[in-house]
């Protein structure tokens, strides 16, 4: 006959020898479970600055279509006084002319109401300042009656040394004169027939 005391007594030094053996199993389950969580977190994190960037570039660009459309629509809607539009370069600090219209917009002349419509675009221009860096917009009429409408814009403050890898406006030709630092500059141009 067999002794039960024995063999509960050989069950359980086995089983007292396979826990001994897993000993520490536990906690290092845990630590690479932390590890691969923690390259996860990473990559959201990475996610997260990638699209912050996009976004931010995003709104950069819409601001552009719209400083451009609005000068766009003022040279449409003024087209006998087009000729004073043209060579205009301005900033977030001002024009290349003087811009200030001193009558109300039914009593000025083409050629007032082209300042007028300067100086609003100026002050949009300097209101997108917060958005754009060294933003500039410039606008040239070609001898086929073509306005070039263009606006620069400094993206490096998004990119850093990313914005040295992407077109910059001096690859397209796109460049006015004035500026030195020409590799950081994003160009927006559009050509107009009025």
């Amino acid at each position: 006959m067999i002794n039960s005391a024995c063999i509960g007594a050989s069950r359980h030094a086995g089983a007292e020898k396979r826990a001994r053996q897993q000993l520490g199993m536990t906690l290092i389950e845990v630590l690479v479970a932390a590890i691969v969580m923690g390259f996860g977190l990473l990559g959201v994190a990475a996610l997260q600055l990638s699209t912050s960037k996009i976004s931010t570039e995003s709104l950069s660009r819409s601001q552009v279509v719209m400083l451009a459309e609005f000068i766009a629509d003022r040279i449409r809607a003024n087209t006998a006084g087009a000729a004073s539009y043209d060579g205009l370069s301005c900033d977030a600090s001002g024009c290349n002319r003087t811009t200030t219209a001193t009558c109300d917009t039914s009593s000025c002349s083409s050629s007032e109401i082209a300042a007028k419509d300067a100086e609003q675009w100026q002050e949009e221009l300097a209101g997108s300042a917060s958005h754009l860096s060294a933003v500039t917009g410039t606008l040239a009429l070609d001898a086929n009656n073509i306005w070039t409408i263009r606006i620069f814009w400094n993206d490096s403050r998004m990119y850093g040394e990313d914005a040295l890898n992407r077109h910059s406006a001096s690859d397209l030709n796109c460049t006015p004169q004035s500026v030195s630092n020409k590799d950081s500059l994003q160009c927006y141009q559009i050509r107009l027939v009025p």
